[in-house]
């Protein structure tokens, strides 16, 4: 909560402070003499807003809409929403971790050393993959000062929701599914504070961009545990949480209106 609190505070900040420097360069330009040749005028788009969607969103369970905004030659806000799904990305990268920097919050009298029957997290044997949301916020400075064209640098604060539905353990003897006693709902939360870089580029009605990003991850959740720790056995939810840094790339296409 301390990190969405600080980034939405931090992207306000920029945001407004866009805006302040706009309207100074509106004075100087009233008193300017100078012309700018013909080859060197900027680009005046009559369009100021974007409505977007990322078609490769699914690999990492997305399935986003953005809206991006004009507020002067450099500067914009764009944001989003939508559902979330089954995370494929992830499940590659984190699938059967019970290590590593996921601190998992074990009751009284268990531990990582204790078995757990139950699956992994990111593991879909017998979890299924539920809808969830996604917000995202993002102030966007575009370097040669053309509007919504060109290449741009981003302040982004995301946060997704993955839900999930643990339906049984898998019985490591019997190769049958039995059915979960005492399962809570499961779920995922992240957090994703980046800074990315793109190029977006615009036509009559279509526009295309491409970024890359960097930034720092926070990620809680719950998960079904089956515990025995070879005198006792734990049935029911366990938390977890993880930091680390994330790495992205990504497409998207819009409408220009």
């Amino acid at each position: 909560m301390k990190l969405l609190l600080t980034g939405i505070s931090f992207i306000l900040f920029f945001t407004i402070r866009a805006s302040a420097q706009e309207k100074d360069s509106s004075v100087q330009i009233i008193f300017s003499e100078r012309k700018l040749p013909s080859t060197q005028k900027k680009k005046k788009l009559a369009q100021d807003n974007i409505i977007k969607i990322a078609p490769l969103g699914f690999i990492s369970g997305t399935f986003p809409v953005y809206f991006e905004h004009s507020l002067n030659d450099f500067a914009s806000i764009q944001l989003g929403v939508g559902a979330t799904g089954r995370n494929y990305a992830r499940s590659l990268w984190t699938k059967g971790s019970t290590t590593g920097n996921i601190k998992y919050d074990y009751p009284s009298n268990f531990s990582a050393n204790d078995v757990d029957f139950a699956e992994q997290i990111y593991e879909f044997d017998s979890r299924k993959a539920s809808t969830g949301y996604l917000i995202s916020i993002q102030p966007r400075f575009y370097f040669y000062e053309d509007g919504l064209d060109g290449s741009f640098v981003a302040l982004s604060l995301d946060h997704y929701r993955y839900n999930f539905k643990n339906v049984g353990t898998l019985n490591s003897q019997t190769n049958i599914i039995e059915v979960a006693k005492n399962a809570s709902k499961e779920f995922e939360n992240i957090n994703d504070f980046t800074v990315h870089f793109g190029y977006q580029s615009l036509g009559d009605k279509l526009s295309f961009e491409y970024t890359s990003a960097v930034g720092l991850r926070n990620v809680s959740g719950s998960k079904y545990a089956f515990l025995n720790n070879g005198t006792a056995d734990y049935s029911g939810a366990l938390n977890y949480k993880q930091n680390i840094l994330t790495f992205n790339i990504g497409i998207k296409v819009g409408y220009i209106f």
